[in-house]
């Protein structure tokens, strides 16, 4: 059966936005140094202006576009928590429901099945959000230390020199914050292994506080962290991920 994923527009739309952010990130970055470099040189002290004026106006999109990608990744977040629920107990809270997006079609409809859902959306999340922290860091790292240099060996004047180092401030809170998202998914994983181990041999209704624990844990984790994954990052993980995903249901006997 082909994948429906109604919502996926939704992401799209905040993929598309994230890469013009990304785009003014460097492009701020690339008239950062050519400002610095020029400022060594005998041009014009009223070009070397308006390249920060540029820069300036560069940054202020990039913080504007962040939260529009933001905005629309919550409410992309939103749709799929609808579609967990439809999904899991075969009702129709959203408009659209989605087909093939989950593997576990062939679970009864209830609160064991959204908590496998759930335990599968966990690892995906995880797994691809671990393999972008080390890329992310990198990069804030980088382009925060080139950021405060130049700020502070190429700019006399306070306000630009503070606009600038918006930027760092801005990307090392992403890396922080992101540091955190995957440390917490770590734990709601770790979780849902011991939750469906015991659930391996005896499915009873005393589990169910744990199953809606878990479920709130994660849901709450992803609703803090709002982080966009990397989609190349997906592309490429995916086959791997769900075959061990194939391997963790037969292992939790999950059926």
């Amino acid at each position: 059966m082909n994948k429906k994923v109604p919502f996926k527009n939704k992401y799209d739309t905040a993929k598309k936005y994230d890469k013009i952010s990304t785009c003014l990130l460097y492009i701020s970055t690339a008239l950062l140094i050519c400002n610095f470099i020029l400022s060594k040189t005998a041009i014009p002290i009223s070009v070397i202006r308006w390249i920060e004026i540029i820069n300036c106006l560069a940054i202020v999109l990039f913080s504007i576009v962040e939260f529009v990608v933001d905005y629309i990744h919550f409410g992309a977040e939103t749709h799929r928590r609808e579609d967990l629920v439809d999904n899991s107990f075969a009702c129709l809270l959203a408009e659209n429901r989605t087909e093939s997006y989950y593997t576990n079609d062939d679970l009864k409809a209830g609160l064991y099945k959204m908590g496998v859902n759930n335990f599968e959306s966990c690892f995906f999340s995880y797994n691809i959000a671990k393999a972008d922290l080390t890329c992310l860091w990198l990069k804030s790292i980088i382009l925060s230390l080139l950021f405060i240099f130049v700020g502070i060996v190429g700019y006399n004047e306070i306000l630009i020199f503070i606009v600038q180092l918006s930027i760092p401030a801005v990307l090392l809170q992403q890396s922080i914050k992101h540091t955190i998202f995957v440390s917490r998914l770590k734990n709601v994983l770790e979780r849902y292994r011991t939750l469906f181990s015991n659930l391996k041999s005896n499915k009873n209704k005393k589990n169910d506080s744990e199953i809606i624990r878990d479920i709130l844990e994660y849901e709450a984790t992803i609703s803090w962290g709002n982080t966009l994954l990397d989609e190349s990052t997906y592309n490429k993980m995916n086959a791997s991920l769900s075959n061990e995903w194939e391997d963790l249901k037969k292992e939790y006997s999950i059926r």
